[in-house]
């Protein structure tokens, strides 16, 4: 039986659920896309893109974003990490830092110069790590010019840095997997360990669960350490018996509102088998064609975006009904590419429409609309705790929770919406589904981020005994409960 104590249950799996008492849908949602912060069109800004990561630093936003000159070979000679910054998560500025030349002049905003590839960042709130190594980033390999043949060893290496822009010698944390993807690093308070989570290739026999019969399948692994230097051997992720479908990459991060939570975005990797007419008539076609002509991945390949929580970092649940896709064919879009979120921390952002509450901000990388040599980051949304949702038709249906015992909570507090026809009603039963007597909610309509719900009797007064929470809902959402 679950002990709650203080703090968030959100619905982003059925772990709270008692499934066979409930009858309505959990399903994940779709972000929001917004407007488009930053346009990477700049001669050192080259004419591809992929990864970006954001961190909040106190009251600043930090944004380190690669960039890339390719060529048509698929070769890629200059990489470089440059840098943008905001106070409000909407507005970005990218200053001359002076710090790197490139074709003879300092004034960018390059903080590294010719990496090899895969670049994250993360803040580290360990309060034992020394101020020196406050900031860390991973990356594949190190610096190009340390290969000149273009073959980077098998290594995962740590750069740490005081300030955000001066950084140490690569330091290998990790060898013997492939690393092509954004690897990233999380400090995890409750535990006192770091997590990295990192790109594997599993080979077909070693994935009976494969939905992609023909192609290997793209991997996240994870491994721990208590100082960041000693790791543990890493482990592959588990999805509860999911599709072992490619994941190009993990996106893992501790959720802001209640670090107990690992939330991911990871990129999902699809690979089609031959050409049809659909490639044709989809967006960008003579680019398309040209991509499968020069190798036929690169046509055939789509990449959209899901969501997956975890308690423990380890096991997860992952929904496989994208909670991101490229959008409305038009442009360059619908391409291998679309859908790479930054990596490091979602930021609460202003609304778009004045007066509504804030709401939670992902930056993702795409093809300019215009052309296809510029990448930009466009800012996409989603309501506090809403990546899932349980949703209610008209006709009414029934939520009810796994026991559990309360700890010294007096207060439930509901984040919702319901039509004007909507409602939801809580009610308190013992452990076998009987109605504690007094606990009986109103009738509850609207749409709130924290709506308290008040009983006849108090919470307090059920401390150390066996319940269940019981919504009956029509035309309703349900995203998350706090316990207070």
């Amino acid at each position: 039986m679950m002990q709650l104590t203080k703090g968030l249950i959100p619905f982003w799996s059925e772990a709270f659920t008692d499934t066979e008492r409930s009858n309505v849908a959990l399903s994940v949602n779709r972000a929001v896309r917004r407007e488009r912060v930053l346009t990477l069109d700049r001669p050192w800004e080259g004419n591809g893109g992929t990864y970006s990561c954001v961190i909040r630093d106190g009251d600043l936003y930090r944004m380190y974003y690669q960039t890339c000159i390719l060529t048509a070979d698929e070769r890629i000679p200059q990489i470089h990490v440059c840098y943008a910054e905001s106070r409000d998560g909407i507005s970005w500025e990218t200053p001359s830092l002076g710090l790197c030349e490139w074709n003879g002049s300092r004034e960018n905003n390059i903080v590294l110069l010719g990496i090899n590839d895969n670049f994250s960042m993360m803040l580290d709130e360990n309060p034992a790590c020394p101020p020196s190594e406050r900031y860390k980033a991973v990356l594949e390999g190190g610096f190009s010019k340390d290969f000149p043949d273009g073959k980077p060893p098998y290594k995962l290496v740590l750069m740490t840095s005081p300030d955000g822009f001066h950084f140490s010698e690569p330091r290998e944390i990790s060898k013997g997997y492939p690393y092509d993807s954004q690897n990233t690093l999380h400090w995890d308070g409750y535990t006192g360990k770091y997590y990295c989570y990192f790109r594997d290739t599993l080979k077909k026999e070693f994935s009976p669960n494969a939905a992609w019969k023909d192609s290997p399948v793209r991997a996240i692994r994870v491994m721990e350490s208590t100082d960041c230097v000693h790791w543990s051997d890493p482990v592959l992720l588990e999805y509860m018996g999911g599709e072992e479908y490619p994941m190009y990459t993990n996106c893992v991060m501790k959720y802001p509102f209640d670090n107990r939570y690992f939330i991911g975005f990871p990129t999902r990797y699809v690979e089609r088998t031959e050409w049809n007419a659909n490639f044709a008539q989809q967006a960008a076609p003579e680019l398309r064609r040209k991509r499968y002509q020069m190798k036929p991945r690169l046509g055939l390949a789509t990449t959209d975006c899901v969501f997956m929580s975890s308690f423990d970092g380890y096991r997860w649940h992952r929904f496989d009904e994208a909670t991101m896709t490229a959008g409305p064919e038009g442009g360059f879009n619908w391409l291998y590419g679309d859908c790479y979120p930054a990596s490091g921390a979602l930021l609460e952002t202003p609304s778009s429409v004045e007066g509504e509450p804030r709401e939670l901000s992902l930056y993702v990388r795409t093809r300019s609309p215009k052309d296809e040599t510029v990448t930009e980051i466009v800012r996409y949304t989603y309501r506090k705790d809403g990546f899932a949702s349980y949703k209610a038709t008209y006709r009414p249906q029934a939520l009810t929770t796994k026991p559990f015992r309360l700890d010294s909570v007096n207060r439930l507090f509901m984040n919702f919406r319901t039509s004007a026809r909507g409602y939801v009603y809580v009610t308190v039963l013992d452990e076998k589904g009987t109605p504690r007597d007094g606990y009986r909610s109103c009738e509850y309509f609207g749409d709130s981020l924290h709506r308290e719900i008040v009983f006849d009797r108090p919470l307090s007064e059920l401390a150390g005994q066996p319940i269940r929470l019981h919504f009956d809902m029509s035309d309703a959402e349900l995203f998350s409960l706090e316990l207070v």
